[in-house]
């Protein structure tokens, strides 16, 4: 982050047995964690592949019945489908070629 600090995600299980995502930010300077954003209460995460920025989120999702690669702003909140998954699965190896 432009401050220094250092924005992360964690899950409490592998991908595979549908985990939940919690983001925190770490102050480098005290070495404390605090707690974030939890994009599951907003969306149905299926798999996070990176930040794009300190502000925005790529990851795999279902929204409103759309399984797809996002974006998430954390600034204002807003998602934006980027690709929507007719009829196969996406996984993250994908989105980083």
């Amino acid at each position: 982050m432009e401050n220094g600090n250092l924005a992360f995600t964690e899950s409490d299980t592998i991908p595979a047995w549908n985990p939940q995502y919690h983001t925190y930010t770490l102050d480098t300077k005290t070495n404390k964690k605090k707690a974030g954003i939890n994009l599951d209460e907003i969306m149905d995460v299926i798999q996070y592949a990176c930040f794009s920025s300190s502000h925005q989120i790529i990851l795999l999702s279902n929204k409103d019945k759309h399984q797809g690669i996002y974006t998430y702003d954390i600034d204002s909140g807003k998602t934006e489908l980027l690709y929507e998954s007719k009829n196969e699965l996406i996984n993250s190896f994908e989105l980083l070629e």
